[in-house]
């Protein structure tokens, strides 16, 4: 699953109720975030898989 942590308000929010619902414990998550290390360490620490920079002329990829 990609998911962009930049939704309003509810990026993190639909990140950690799919880690607590039963089917998303084990669902790969990717996340798309601007480069914020806030942002990717606390994506990590809630059992992200791996992440996308967005930048304005494109994406970076980490895996």
């Amino acid at each position: 699953m990609l998911l962009d942590l930049k939704l309003p308000q509810w990026g993190f929010k639909v990140f950690a109720w799919i880690r607590q619902e039963s089917h998303g414990k084990h669902l790969p998550i990717v996340v798309l975030t601007s480069f914020e290390q806030l942002n990717i360490n606390r994506a990590y620490a809630l059992g992200a898989n791996s992440y996308l920079f967005q930048f304005l002329t494109g994406f970076f990829c980490n895996i």
